[in-house]
Order: C-alpha cells, then sequence, then structure tokens
C-alpha cells in the first residue's frame, strides 16, 4: 500500500467545488423560464415527493394554500416541485420608498412648522431686512448662545416651540448630529419624509479637524541620545542631601534620565525632595530647558483647542445660514396658501407616527444629470430590524400593530447624501447646479441570498450575473429608468 508521511496515510483528493459545465444556463432568468413540469409517470415511486417541502406530487393544495406541487427535472436529474423551485431560485425583488415634497395640509407637519414659523416671524422678526431666510438665521443663532438668553430669551422661548418639540425636533437634532463636524455641504432641502444635504466634490465625508500642527516624519524627528557623545550631560548628583538619601536606595538599580524626558514619563523618574545646597549651572539650565518644553506643550495644546473650538463655531454658522435659507424657502411656501381650514388635535395628529433615521447615499453623473429615481444599498437589515421595533412596541401597548411594509416604510424618514460623480463631471464644477431637480423615489434590490446549485448534488444551475434594472456601481452610466427603457425601444424600431 502506498502512503506519504511519516504514518504512510494515502494522501486524500483536495475538496475542489462544483464547476459550471455545458449544462449550466447562461442567466438565471433562462434557468427559470425551464422549469416545466415532467409527467408523473416519469418520476420514480421512490422520488414522489418534494425534497424541499415533503409534499406529495400532485396532491391538491392546502386550504388558503396555493403549495400544490407539480415534479420538475433539473439537468442533474433530480426532481424538485415547481413552487419550491420558483421560489427558491426567484429573482431578487425591488423596494421602493416615494419622497414627498413637503406639505401644508391640515393636520400635517408641513402646516405645523409652517404655524410656528409664522408666530415667530409675526412676533419677532417681522420687518427683518435680510428677509426670511436672515430672520430664521437670527432665531437658530440666538438660540444656541446662551450668555444672551436674558437679551434673547423670547428668541430661545421660541426655537423650543418650534424645534425642541413633537417630530421637527428631532429632525433638526439629527441633522445637526450628521453634519455638525464638516462645513462641506452647501444645501438642504426638508421633504414630507426626507432631507437631502448636498454637499461639495471634495468634501462628501465630515470635514478632518485640522490644527495648523503637522509633525515631521519619523525619520525627521531629532530625538537626542542617552549617551555623552551626543552632548547630553546627565544629571550629577554631587550635593550633601542628595547623597545622603540616595544611600538608602544602594541596593535598588537607579533610574537617570535627561529632564527633556521626565515629561513624557514622569512616572519613570525616582521622586526625589529638592536640593538643599546650591544648584549646579548644568542642572539649572537642564530645569530651564524642561519648564520651557513644557510650557511649548502646553502652549500647542491651547492653540489646538482654540482650532477646534473655532471650527466647530465657523460649522455652527455655516449650518445656520444654510438650514435659514431653507426654513426661509418653506415658509415662503407657507403663505402662498392661506385656504386652510383647522382641525381640532392637528398638532397631534401630524406628531404621533414614529420616526426612524436611515441613511441614504447618491451620486449625480454628469450623462445623465436629472435622475429622478436613484438605487441605494439595501435597507432589508433595518427593516428587519423595524419590525422587531415595533412588535415589541404592540406588546408593551397591548395592541396589535400593523407590521406591513407600507407602514414600516411610511415610518422611514431618510437622510440623504447628494455629491457629484468625481470621475464625469469636470473637475472645476464643485458643487450642483440649483436646476438639478430633487429625486422622487429611491429603491433597492433585495439583499435576499439567492442559491445557484442543486440543493442536492450542488450541480452548478445557472451563472449568476447582474438581473437588476441598474447597478449602485454603474459608475457613470445613466440609471436604467423606464423612461430610458421606452426611448431605446423607440430608437431601436426607428
Amino acid at each position: 500500500m502506498s502512503g506519504s508521511g511519516p504514518f504512510g496515510s494515502n494522501k486524500r483528493a483536495r475538496y475542489t467545488p462544483p464547476q459550471p459545465d455545458a449544462d449550466t444556463f447562461a442567466t438565471q432568468r433562462a434557468f427559470l423560464d425551464s422549469l416545466e413540469p415532467v409527467p408523473m409517470t416519469t418520476v420514480d415511486q421512490n422520488d414522489n415527493r418534494c425534497p424541499i417541502c415533503w409534499k406529495p406530487y400532485g396532491e391538491a393544495a392546502d386550504p388558503g394554500y396555493d403549495n400544490s406541487e407539480q415534479p420538475v427535472r433539473l439537468r442533474c436529474n433530480h426532481t424538485f416541485g415547481n413552487k419550491c423551485l420558483s421560489s427558491t431560485f426567484a429573482l431578487p425583488g425591488t423596494s421602493t420608498i416615494n419622497l414627498r415634497p413637503l406639505a401644508f395640509g391640515s393636520g400635517s407637519r408641513g402646516d405645523l412648522l409652517g404655524q410656528r414659523l409664522d408666530a415667530y416671524y409675526m412676533a419677532q422678526a417681522a420687518g427683518e431686512l435680510r428677509g426670511y431666510a436672515g430672520a430664521f438665521t437670527k432665531m437658530l443663532a440666538h438660540s444656541r448662545r446662551e450668555t444672551r438668553l436674558e437679551v434673547f430669551g423670547t428668541f430661545f422661548d421660541f426655537v423650543v416651540y418650534i424645534f425642541l418639540r413633537q417630530h421637527w425636533g428631532s429632525v433638526v437634532q439629527e441633522l445637526q448630529r450628521r453634519i455638525g463636524a464638516g462645513s462641506g455641504f452647501h444645501k438642504i432641502t426638508i421633504l414630507e419624509n426626507a432631507m437631502i444635504l448636498d454637499w461639495k466634490r471634495d468634501d462628501s465625508r465630515a470635514l478632518a479637524s485640522d490644527y495648523g500642527y503637522h509633525p515631521a516624519p519619523a525619520d525627521q524627528i531629532d530625538v537626542p541620545s542617552l549617551s555623552n557623545d551626543q552632548g547630553v550631560i546627565l544629571p550629577q548628583y554631587q550635593h550633601l542631601a542628595q547623597v545622603q538619601h540616595l544611600a538608602q536606595f544602594q541596593h535598588l538599580p537607579q533610574i537617570q534620565l535627561p529632564p527633556q524626558y521626565q515629561h513624557l514619563h514622569p512616572d519613570m523618574v525616582p521622586s526625589l525632595p529638592p536640593p538643599t545646597g546650591p544648584v549646579s549651572a548644568e542642572l539649572l539650565k537642564q530645569q530651564q530647558l524642561a519648564e520651557k518644553m513644557k510650557k511649548d506643550r502646553d502652549e500647542k495644546m491651547l492653540k489646538m483647542l482654540k482650532a477646534e473650538k473655532e471650527m466647530q463655531e465657523r460649522n455652527q454658522r455655516h449650518l445656520y445660514r444654510t438650514l435659514g435659507v431653507e426654513l426661509g424657502r418653506i415658509y415662503s411656501e407657507y403663505l402662498k396658501d392661506r385656504t386652510r381650514t383647522e382641525e381640532p388635535g392637528s398638532e397631534q395628529k401630524a406628531a404621533s407616527s414614529r420616526q426612524n433615521f436611515v441613511s441614504a447615499n447618491i451620486s449625480v453623473h454628469n450623462k445623465n444629470p436629472n435622475p429622478l429615481s436613484f438605487e441605494i444599498a439595501s435597507l432589508d437589515r433595518f427593516l428587519a430590524y423595524a419590525y422587531q421595533v415595533e412588535e415589541d412596541n404592540s406588546d408593551l401597548d397591548g395592541d396589535e400593530s400593523d407590521t406591513s411594509d407600507d407602514v414600516i416604510l411610511a415610518n422611514l424618514f431618510l437622510v440623504i447624501t447628494r455629491n457629484m460623480c468625481g470621475t464625469c463631471h469636470p473637475k472645476d464644477v464643485t458643487v450642483l447646479p440649483n436646476s438639478v431637480p430633487d429625486p422622487v423615489s429611491l429603491w433597492w434590490t433585495s439583499s435576499r441570498k439567492i442559491p445557484d446549485d442543486c440543493p442536492i448534488c450542488h450541480k452548478i444551475l445557472f451563472h449568476k450575473g447582474s438581473n437588476r434594472r441598474g447597478a449602485l456601481s454603474a459608475g457613470c452610466e445613466p440609471s436604467v429608468t423606464d423612461e430610458n427603457i421606452n426611448k431605446a425601444e423607440v430608437e431601436k424600431k426607428t
């Protein structure tokens, strides 16, 4: 018996996963189209049940279900039920969220916000020379300065009334939390169920803090050696008080570091009482050097903290100006329609639903600058979490809650980051023009994992490919929409 290794064991063949062959379908769609039932007479009597659901072939469907199974034989000669195969290998579905413009109907969120903005403007800012945007920018700025509460107390009260209650308070807080670290955004658009943050090309992410201090590379840092050859004189304990004190520790190893290293490792330097005799000139020089280094370090830290504070204040002012412009636009839209009739309890009705904030990123490409629908990363994972939250809340309330897809999607509030494609747009264009329309819908493909092999023998049934109507990695290609598809079909016919 031939073998290998010290014990002469047989060498086992290395496992290789199944590979596509001539019987493998080119696409998933082609595989699904080929699933045709075969006659019951061709099925072996010992193989008359679907291996997936164990329902006998040809048996009537259960009451209220469409689960009758007909045998389908794959190219690997294994047989399954047609319904089970269709559901197991089904094409990934898509989910869509329609973005709704801010509405001002009675009891709506827009109506609630418009009423409160109107109350503030009429009482505090009527006649503001900078218009609505300037008035609401001033409101936001003054509400954050505690030192002005006595002078502008009414400003603070109105901001609390407008924002820090119900739905809009959480929206503004979420906005400030997300973009407080950077000032690269140049426009904010508030919708009924989303807000859009337009970012400059080079600032699509939160800006990192830059204190104006850039450390040199490690190979360029001048670190003095501990040896006397480099000009560093080790401290000499030549005073009587020091000698007497150190005599108590003769059996212990002595740690002696130059003073310029003491601020880095204070615990490594033995604590000694101050000398009582005259201090040598060299020791005094080293002490002065250590004090100077400590002073420089403290000044550098203060400079960093000051720069950080100034950057935060600049970002805060930029946020107030940008948000003030959007509030001015909303207030103008609100004033265009004064025909609304008030309904009792409209404020409570507008703020009754829960809000779940979800992030989404979209890019605008030069070849298709005005798309109305964008693909985003899948939200299936978040939706699964939202289902669980709704069920837990219903258990606590003792009521049955509606956890349908429509209800879960309606409670989402999307925070959309929109920027320009850095590849296809000209380098000198850094912001999106105002002519770019707001998106009307976002969609994503289901993240469910779809097998491509036989459940029994794992033979590859079809080549996995992109069956999606668009792709996040499409790069600079225009989004695939129904309008583009119809246009392409017309051009093809002509």
